[in-house]
């Protein structure tokens, strides 16, 4: 396909799946072919995000111990609590 067809697309995974589709080695296709045209529609629609610089990214880890303790009071109590039935 030509450059103008992979522009037709809307995005850059719908011409790359299109590629696949239609050149894949599993389905009968050629590897160079679909190794070039996975270089035409990066060069035509700009390269993936994992190609682009990574963002900062923060990690909060939360600790689990103010849980494991409120469990532990919720036990506690339950076990306090005693109930006198009448016969």
């Amino acid at each position: 396909m030509t450059e103008r067809e992979w522009a037709t697309y809307s995005s850059r995974a719908a011409a790359r799946r299109a590629a696949a589709r239609r050149s894949h080695p599993d389905r009968g296709g050629d590897p160079a072919e679909l190794i070039a045209a996975f270089a035409d529609i990066d060069t035509l629609l700009g390269p993936s995000r994992a190609a682009r610089p990574a963002s900062t990214v923060t990690v909060f880890h939360r600790r689990r111990r103010p849980l494991r303790r409120w469990i532990h009071r919720t036990r506690l109590r339950s076990r306090r609590r005693r109930r006198y039935v009448d016969i």
